[in-house]
């Protein structure tokens, strides 16, 4: 189920017998305000598309020293398949979020969940094929597929630094989310995310506002529990 949401539009293809590679858009209204982890214009900055880009398990991206980004800040480290990616399907790279990752658009999950003038909306696409402790035993030489990719929608303005509160909380409630399914690493241990997870979080409106997201806030409860109840469902 994708969300009524005004003023923004969900697109999203499914794989088809010519092949595996589809998405989802989520067309904002207008350049909104965003914190993310992405490959794809990561960072902050304002942006009018979200592209959760599902590619075949065996897709690599290119060497990543190629869009590292040598003087920090003059421009963004960006990954530049997903870039022709996003302008094949219209979207103009610049305004685009990219996400990567190998599980179905047919098996993106939603949540949402509204308190005090607030509306949060939570969209996940979850693989844990690559399931890792933070802090425990994971040698990247054995890594395999699977990433969990968080896009958290806010009927509100948070600030610059409650977005990334709220990046930190949704991370928090990902966690929890694992440990309740009994998430394991192929080591035995309780797992914490993936070793390639994005969150996303976007402003859609001017009000109501806040400079604080933790889980003692009414929008930072919000994120985690729409965030906790979008990946129950998908484990």
């Amino acid at each position: 189920m994708l969300p009524d949401i005004d003023g923004v539009t969900f697109s999203r293809t499914l794989p088809s017998a010519a092949g595996w590679a589809h998405h989802l858009i989520v067309e904002l209204p207008g350049l909104c305000e965003t914190v993310s982890s992405a490959p794809l214009n990561g960072g902050f900055g304002r942006y009018r598309y979200l592209l959760n880009r599902s590619v075949d398990q065996n897709w690599r991206a290119d060497d990543p020293d190629d869009n590292f980004c040598e003087n920090f800040g003059d421009t963004p480290s960006d990954d530049p398949d997903t870039a022709r990616y996003a302008e094949r399907l219209g979207l103009p790279a610049a305004q685009t979020v990219g996400l990567i990752t190998a599980v179905s658009m047919a098996d993106l999950t939603y949540a949402g969940a509204e308190r005090d003038g607030w509306r949060v909306h939570t969209l996940a696409t979850a693989g844990v094929g690559n399931a890792a402790a933070a802090g425990g035993r994971f040698p990247l030489d054995e890594a395999h597929a699977g990433t969990v990719n968080l896009i958290v929608l806010i009927e509100g303005r948070l600030s610059p630094s409650a977005l990334i509160g709220a990046a930190g909380t949704a991370t928090e409630a990902k966690v929890a989310a694992f440990r309740a399914a009994g998430v394991t690493t192929r080591f035995g241990e309780t797992a914490t995310g993936t070793t390639t997870d994005t969150v996303t979080v976007v402003n859609l409106t001017g009000e109501p506002r806040s400079p604080y997201a933790g889980t003692a806030t009414v929008p930072g409860f919000l994120v985690a529990q729409t965030v906790y109840e979008a990946l129950t469902a998908t484990f």
